[in-house]
């Protein structure tokens, strides 16, 4: 299996880690002062995936935003103005991954404006589901917000991104109860008439959830990992590769998090599906990574393992395992569900 950007996250990335090309050359001229002011954050992140300082890239994106307002108010063409506020959207929109509270201010703003001057359009769409991202995780999976989905997918249609607010929904119905999960997917299964595949693997994570895995592996260090040494711990397994570039990104912040948990009971497991064990030992000792590694290179045990716990073929791609060793969440793409996952697990005691 190659490693790839998640295809769950892949819209909210995709834009800032490639420059982007404009179809109508007519509208160069005018958008060159946004794209050269794009050029400072978008660097940044290249430079900074793994370390970056979400006060640097917000200074760097107002001074993006500026441009793209400007554009907003002159006579530039509809098509130059739409693909500005996209270049904004896409960097507040990765901005929201580092740092929720810090973007998602600006990110709701941004969308206010495009969706009331540039309705209907493709930047519109965008915006609209990197808020409705916004809003489930802040409402939950409530009726109004199914409405919404369901609003959404009706007016910009099936794609990668609708697949993605889907996910995102179920995510947040399946932490309360998985029953009701399986049933609403369902209705959005009739509803959208979607990638039958997309809605399989997403059907099987929720059905996973409550039961007990039996993990049985050893680290690349000769750790033994299985039910009895990880018995009365939170578990996080994140499936990943040292050659993906979102899952060297969320390893600083893994590390955080550990630190600041490992002390009640949090432990991560990393299962590399890198193709070269120097790789993945070069990386783990660079970076400081301490939790346990599970080497699974191309091969009857990576796909024996990526097939017990539903991963599919996405990485990074995260599972979050409770005190009594059950299966507690679907397979998650970003940190931020991960944590939120992981720290509402963590105050729960085992069954006695």
């Amino acid at each position: 299996m190659q490693s790839q950007v998640s295809k769950y996250l892949f819209l909210l990335l995709a834009i800032t880690f490639s420059v982007p090309s404009f179809a109508e050359t007519s509208n160069e001229e005018w958008l060159q002062p946004v794209k050269k002011a794009h050029s400072f954050p978008h660097k940044y992140i290249l430079a900074n995936r793994e370390k970056g300082d979400p006060a640097k890239l917000e200074e760097l994106a107002k001074k993006l935003e500026t441009e793209v307002l400007k554009l907003e108010d002159s006579a530039a063409p509809a098509a130059a103005k739409e693909s500005a506020f996209e270049l904004i959207l896409s960097v507040y929109g990765y901005g929201v991954y580092l740092d929720s509270q810090r973007f998602a201010p600006h990110l709701r703003a941004v969308a206010a404006a495009v969706s009331d001057k540039h309705p209907k359009t493709d930047a519109a769409g965008y915006a609209e589901s990197l808020v409705f991202e916004l809003d489930v995780d802040k409402h939950g999976a409530t009726d109004a917000m199914k409405t919404r989905l369901i609003a959404y997918g009706t007016g910009y249609g099936n794609g990668q991104t609708l697949s993605q607010l889907v996910k995102a929904f179920i995510r947040n119905a399946a932490d309360k109860d998985p029953k009701l999960a399986l049933e609403t997917l369902s209705e959005l299964r009739r509803t959208f008439k979607a990638d039958e595949e997309e809605f399989e693997e997403l059907r099987r994570q929720v059905e996973q959830i409550g039961s007990v895995k039996n993990l049985s592996a050893k680290s690349i260090t000769g750790e033994v990992l299985n039910h009895e040494t990880l018995k009365g711990k939170v578990v996080l397994i994140d499936l990943w590769s040292t050659t993906c570039p979102p899952c060297r990104a969320m390893t600083p912040h893994l590390k955080a998090l550990y630190e600041k948990h490992k002390a009640d009971g949090l432990v991560i497991i990393g299962a590399s599906v890198d193709q070269d064990l120097e790789d993945l030992e070069g990386y783990v000792t660079k970076a400081e990574v301490t939790w346990p590694q599970i080497f699974l290179p191309f091969g009857p045990s990576q796909e024996k393992f990526i097939e017990k716990y539903n991963f599919g073929s996405a990485t990074p791609s995260l599972i979050a395992i409770d005190r009594d060793g059950k299966v507690a969440s679907i397979v998650l793409n970003k940190f931020t569900h991960a944590k939120q996952t992981v720290e509402a697990l963590l105050k729960k005691e085992a069954a006695k």
